[in-house]
């Protein structure tokens, strides 16, 4: 890898990293959580361990949600 090319991956990053910033910080219990989410806004939640997401019968069909490894895409 040239020098170019680290230097071109690291401004890259820098970028990406002040683009993304978190709307809030909690802490899981390890309880029921309610998300306030936004219609046609993603949001991406990190945990620390694998879960189990619940979706209320009445949103079902109007949120898809998708988890895997500490991530939850709503």
């Amino acid at each position: 890898m040239t020098f170019r090319h680290s230097l071109a991956l690291a401004l890259g990053g820098l970028l990406l990293s002040s683009l993304a910033q978190a709307i809030e910080i909690r802490k899981w219990e390890r309880v029921p959580m309610a998300i306030p989410l936004v219609v046609g806004q993603e949001r991406i939640l990190f945990v620390d361990a694998n879960v189990r997401v619940g979706v209320p019968p009445a949103i079902a069909d109007k949120l898809r949600v998708q988890s895997t490894g500490g991530a939850i895409y709503l």
